[in-house]
């Protein structure tokens, strides 16, 4: 019967409450023996005195350490000893009580039945202490109930007290046996917890891990854009170049597959740096009155080359919404939906439109091609996804261009939805634009025709030869007369149009680049940025129109529909600062 230490803390902890309630009942005890002799005084002081006792030694012991054990050992042999004085105690009142009248040894039977029941209570996690308490009381009130009758009743009642001391002994064993399972299964408990809490740790550890090895490849994509983009902006450059030259038909035919391949591989690098981008929470959006009208027919002169080449017929309706939004986003939302329509509708019709619903704006990019299966549309915009029939055709993508439409969308708190039959085509609307007023010069789309380049005097700033070389040859085949530099130029003789890199060396930027030029020459000078950075926005620029910004890498054609867009809206300034 060696209690283990928990045992000894519980029943110090119940005992500094318990052994106050004994000196009430105690008390109780005495006030219920009507004969007060100078036994009953003694035996008062000595029952006070050892439930005083037990209830200091009970609060001290529960303030020791788990540690001090020898001390709590110390304690609860203390606590053994003192029980059995107080079950002595209790006994000897009873055979007091005995000498007085019936009533008040029945009286005193209840008080000392429901202390034994209290002992059990209090202090069955330490049956010595329990078992003392309760055989050094019983079998004394046994005997007074002997005493008080000894002819008639004496032995069935003395009897019926030693049983009651049995079945309070079996009771005792019955609570040691639930505290002991109940602090075994906390214990238990308290061990898987502690596992939970380590393997907690340990996953948090890892996905920390994982969250940091995730962010530092998108942060290294992102960083890296500008550096990837530049080979890429000038392969496209250099092999657009290539057409023109006189060479046999099966190099006619590679080079054919090359700007494929180099199309195709400019997608992806877009998809892959706008969705890295998103991923390290780089986006900001920055809300200004966009022109519609002009988006739309911007993204269809950008997008007319790759639409012929896949024989599409590309056409946006005109319109005279303009709408609050992120005009970088905004755009490269569009332009995601139209390079989709023409990558699954080879050779049909796309119509690019708007729509008044309510009281918003939508956009509408709508393709005739083959649709999506019902099974599949609730999965389109989810990354990576691609539907059936593009595996079936051999397309190339990663599926990113419906999930970075949905996600920017959300990041502008848009919405984004798709509906399409299969055989009949498929439509893809951005809605909830909030329309804005008409500002003051409205841009329409472009009138201009390609030989209005030829003899226009272009000047290109790139801190990349290779860039810059490629980028001359392009615009010498346009008819314009190129001349180029690796960083700004000091002074030029006459220019028409100026082309720069917006990163430039010794720090230099695209903005002071054509700040100097401007000074130099004019302050309408049109001016094209052709950048791989993916956190320019030209309205955080503060650049005066006519101005225009070209992501790298960029087809030949991309390059010279923003040209020819400058041009007008450059004529359209002039022609209202002339009226």
């Amino acid at each position: 019967m060696h209690p283990a230490l928990w045992q000894l803390e519980y029943l110090f902890d119940v005992g500094a409450k318990s052994w106050l309630v004994h000196l009430g009942v105690v008390s109780f005890a005495f006030y219920a023996l009507g004969t007060h002799t100078t036994g009953t005084y003694v035996w008062l002081g000595g029952m006070l005195f050892l439930s005083a006792a037990l209830l200091l030694l009970c609060r001290t012991g529960a303030l020791l350490e788990s540690s001090n054990e020898q001390a709590l050992v110390l304690f609860g042999w203390g606590h053994t000893v003192l029980t059995s004085f107080v079950g002595i105690g209790w006994g000897v009142g009873a055979i007091i009580a005995a000498q007085s009248s019936f009533e008040e040894l029945m009286v005193f039977s209840l008080a000392l039945g429901g202390t034994a029941l209290g002992a059990i209570s209090s202090q069955s996690s330490v049956m010595r202490s329990c078992l003392t308490s309760l055989w050094t009381s019983i079998p004394l009130l046994a005997f007074a109930h002997y005493l008080f009758d000894s002819e008639t009743s004496a032995v069935p009642n003395a009897a019926l007290m030693i049983l009651y001391g049995l079945i309070m002994s079996i009771l005792a064993y019955r609570v040691n046996g639930f505290l002991t399972a109940n602090h075994d299964l906390a214990a238990d408990l308290d061990l898987q917890v502690e596992a939970l809490k380590i393997s907690n740790q340990e996953l948090a550890f890892e996905r920390e891990r994982a969250d940091s090895a995730n962010t530092s490849k998108s942060r290294f994509l992102a960083h890296a854009s500008h550096d990837l983009r530049q080979p890429l902006h000038a392969i496209g450059m250099l092999t657009s170049g290539l057409h023109h030259e006189d060479l046999p038909k099966s190099a006619r035919e590679s080079v054919w597959k090359i700007e494929q391949s180099v199309t195709a591989m400019s997608a992806l690098f877009r998809s892959l740096l706008n969705f890295s981008t998103l991923e390290l929470g780089q986006v900001k959006i920055s809300a200004a009155p966009v022109d519609l009208n002009a988006l739309l027919h911007q993204i269809v002169e950008l997008n007319t080359s790759a639409a012929e080449r896949s024989g599409c017929r590309l056409k946006a309706f005109p319109t005279r919404h303009w709408v609050t939004a992120d005009p970088a986003l905004l755009t490269n939302m569009v332009q995601n939906l139209v390079s989709n329509a023409i990558k699954y509708s080879p050779g049909e019709r796309i119509l690019v439109g708007t729509k008044l619903r309510g009281e918003h704006v939508s956009i509408c990019v709508i393709d005739q091609g083959p649709g999506i299966e019902q099974a599949e549309q609730p999965l389109v915009f989810q990354e990576f996804y691609r539907p059936t029939q593009l595996h079936e055709t051999h397309q190339d993508g990663l599926g990113l261009g419906l999930s970075l439409v949905a996600r920017f969308a959300k990041l502008m708190h848009l919405e984004c939805h798709l509906r399409s039959v299969e055989g009949r085509g498929t439509s893809v609307e951005i809605s909830g634009l909030i329309p804005t007023a008409q500002q003051a010069v409205q841009h329409g789309p472009s009138a201009l025709p390609p030989h209005r380049l030829s003899g226009l005097r272009v000047h290109v700033v790139d801190d990349d030869p290779a860039t810059l070389a490629a980028t001359v040859a392009v615009l010498e085949r346009w008819g314009c007369q190129a001349s180029s530099s690796l960083t700004v130029p000091d002074t030029l003789d006459a220019l028409d149009f100026l082309i720069t890199d917006y990163e430039l060396a010794s720090g230099v930027t695209g903005k002071d680049c054509i700040a100097r030029m401007r000074q130099n020459t004019s302050a309408a000078l049109p001016a094209l940025i052709v950048s791989g950075r993916v956190d320019l926005h030209l309205n955080t620029l503060g650049i005066e129109d006519p101005i225009a910004l070209l992501a790298k890498p960029a087809h030949p054609a991309q390059l010279r529909a923003l040209m020819l867009s400058l041009l007008i809206r450059s004529d359209d300034m002039k022609d209202v600062s002339v009226s």
